[in-house]
């Protein structure tokens, strides 16, 4: 489902700074395109299990938590809505694991975006990404974008401004998809396109070297070829071509501050595809000094 007036962008929410951020994106684009917002709240009550000795809470305190949590939910979408006059924003609640409850959310609404938060660079974000996103951009069937939670000289926020996509292609069908995907969103915004491509290449030495500018130039022809149609949209496409690992290649390109964005599958239907994908897209998402937009398997086109 594109970005309209019929769409919905989900929001999960803990009312964490990750969270504000993704916020600030979700409304973007909902202003933008007249979507509906719709925030999601997961929570679990406490207790525990060691050695046999279980403890949780009782059926009223269960209750009570339920209805401060609906409290406090209701009071932030009352909050949203008045600072964003004209924008539908519904709510859900859901006792569950917060991955679990996303997922569930993304089956039976639709959406046509998730918005989610990731936490800034520093030490342990670059160690680890959040269990709750990482489950969401690898498992999602609809598109994901992260924002990281602070907006500084080394990480971009999402803004709406003239941009650039950054979309790392494959010469197959699911990276394909997923820049056709990037391809319809950036001409709704006015965007332009830089379409990545990368081929391992072995340490130089002087009687590789021609081999190796026959791979990029063999890499060329081809890339362009695949874009020749897809500039007929409209929208202003460059190519580049690298030798090198992907994961390196795209976040060096991605330091340059005309990209807004970065548009990537997450999988596609054999398992290597979605191992190598997979774990493509967890780095980026984990180590971009911007927002990332992943796609399942380049399914949902924009258009």
């Amino acid at each position: 489902m594109p970005l309209d007036q019929q769409s919905e962008i989900l929001v999960p929410v803990d009312y964490s700074p990750p969270t504000d951020a993704a916020l600030i994106a979700a409304f973007a684009l909902a202003q933008r395109f007249g979507s509906r917002v719709r925030l999601l709240h997961a929570y679990l009550p406490p207790g525990f299990n060691f050695r046999g000795a279980a403890w949780m809470l009782g059926p009223e305190e269960i209750e009570d938590l339920g209805t401060k949590a609906k409290e406090t939910l209701e009071t932030k979408a009352q909050e949203l809505r008045a600072g964003h006059p004209g924008t539908t924003v519904a709510t859900t609640l859901v006792q569950a694991k917060p991955v679990d409850a996303i997922l569930q959310a993304i089956d039976e609404t639709k959406p046509a975006l998730v918005a989610i938060g990731t936490h800034g660079r520093g030490f342990w974000s670059r160690a680890m990404l959040g269990s709750v996103t990482r489950e969401v951009v690898r498992r999602a069937t609809r598109p994901v974008l992260t924002v990281h939670a602070a907006d500084t000289d080394e990480v971009r926020g999402f803004s709406l401004g003239a941009s650039t996509i950054l979309v790392p292609v494959e010469f197959d069908e699911v990276s394909l998809r997923s820049l056709d995907f990037a391809i319809g969103f950036a001409k709704k915004l006015s965007w332009s396109v830089r379409a990545l491509h990368t081929f391992h290449s072995p340490d130089s030495h002087a009687h590789q070297d021609r081999q190796i500018g026959l791979w990029r130039e063999a890499a060329e022809r081809t890339l362009d070829r695949l874009l020749q149609d897809r500039r007929a949209s409209g929208v202003p496409i460059e190519a580049r071509v690298f030798a090198g690992a992907p994961v390196k290649c795209v976040l060096e390109q991605a330091k340059d501050p005309a990209i807004g964005l970065i548009a990537l599958a997450t999988h596609g239907r054999a398992a290597l595809a979605e191992a190598l994908l997979g774990e493509l897209a967890q780095e980026v998402v984990r180590l971009a000094p911007c927002p990332v937009m992943t796609c399942a398997g380049g399914a949902v086109t924009e258009k």
